[in-house]
């Protein structure tokens, strides 16, 4: 079974098994029998390309099998063509409109402007509520829509931003996903409300389903103003447990930072040792040491074939819960983006374990971009514009 360490998920590496195993030899049988460091061991990615991250659009040219690098988490030369920005049309969701329109502009990418009008919560039934007056009630609410849409249409005419507006009705979170999937989009920008506790439990988040389901990476934004923002993206906060997911991250990285000229922080946790009456607390500060000198060696490793400038990446290992330390380095940095991946776990695993990105998302004062399953196999890698922008 992995090791729980504090809602988190964690199995040492062999080499941080290894590592910690001489320190326990001294420590005789009982030592070992209390702390397993050789246990189950972290299921590490081979260094190979990451899968395809994209499926050619309706005005995209299909891949060719030489169409990329096999460098540190697959990075592959795959431009931002289109977006797909969902928005409720409330006040909350204009810090997400600012960031689909700093991204469009920095990729010179086609965003899509989706509203999805939702059933109304009456029913058309005899005697209740008349057909025509449920049609009615409909059709008012899409001309609401469509005139709030042509009006931020209107606001950015003549400003060189590509967009396209679409008026969907349904579920607003099966619709984006299809939408999303008809449009092959390379990026999903939503709002999110921030709502905790039994509040969200109880009225669930369209942004949170996003996360977890759609097919191709998502831009979660928090409803509320950000103080100081920056016009550019100047700083990434990368975090990698280094699995396949973290991987598949990690192009985005790439991409971003030449687009924009950013400075990378790379963000990787540790787990804490867990404290035990037979060892001392020199031992276990030993250990930590460990852990964390073996963290650093492999984001070593996984920078040396990156296509990114080694100066411009910073690394920073240290222990603790993963989801604390992820905001904590991001706000002490000032990053303007964290980029993650998220496993995707649903339903009673996830309300057991938690879940890093879904604490990420919640309490960053940034925007947070995420790689889930679901997008490794069908979105699509980004590539940074080969002109026109500083690198």
């Amino acid at each position: 079974m992995p090791h729980v360490s504090r809602g988190w998920v964690t199995r040492p590496p062999a080499a941080h098994a290894a590592g910690i195993r001489d320190l326990l030899i001294e420590r005789g049988p009982r030592a070992r029998r209390s702390v397993d460091p050789a246990g189950p061991p972290l299921i590490r990615p081979e260094r190979t390309a990451a899968p395809s991250l994209q499926k050619p659009g309706p005005e995209q040219a299909p891949r060719s099998e030489d169409d990329g690098r096999s460098v540190a988490g697959g990075e592959g030369p795959k431009m931002i063509h289109r977006i797909v920005y969902a928005t409720d049309l409330s006040p909350a969701s204009e810090p997400a409109w600012n960031e689909a329109q700093r991204l469009g502009r920095l990729f010179g990418a086609e965003i899509v402007l989706l509203h999805v009008v939702a059933p109304l919560p009456i029913f058309p039934v005899e005697g209740y509520v008349p057909p025509q007056v449920y049609e009615d009630l409909i059709g008012g609410a899409r001309r609401d829509a469509q005139e709030q849409l042509d009006r931020v249409h209107g606001s950015v005419a003549g400003s060189g931003l590509k967009l396209r507006l679409r008026l969907e009705e349904g579920r607003p979170a099966t619709r984006i996903l299809e939408v999303t999937t008809q449009e092959a989009a390379e990026l999903l920008v939503v709002g999110t409300h921030g709502r905790t506790g039994l509040e969200r439990l109880a009225l669930g988040s369209v942004a949170d389903l996003m996360v977890r389901q759609a097919r191709c990476p998502v831009l979660t934004v928090r409803s509320t103003p950000r103080t100081g923002r920056r016009p550019e993206i100047r700083r990434i906060c990368y975090a990698t447990d280094f699995s396949p997911t973290a991987r598949a991250a990690w192009p985005w990285v790439v991409a971003l930072a030449q687009a924009a000229g950013a400075e990378v922080d790379l963000v990787h946790v540790t787990f804490e040792p867990v404290p035990d009456r037979h060892l001392s607390a020199e031992t276990l500060g030993r250990m930590a040491q460990v852990l964390q000198d073996q963290g650093r060696l492999e984001a070593e490793r996984f920078l040396e074939p990156s296509t990114l400038p080694r100066d411009r990446v910073h690394v920073h290992c240290s222990p603790g819960v993963p989801g604390e330390q992820i905001v904590r380095r991001a706000q002490e940095q000032a990053a303007d983006l964290v980029v993650m991946g998220t496993h995707g776990w649903s339903g009673v695993v996830r309300w057991m374990l938690g879940s890093v990105a879904h604490h990420v998302i919640q309490t960053a004062s940034c925007p947070v971009l995420t790689v889930g399953p679901a997008s490794m196999s069908e979105a699509g890698r980004p590539e940074a514009p080969s002109n026109g922008t500083r690198t």
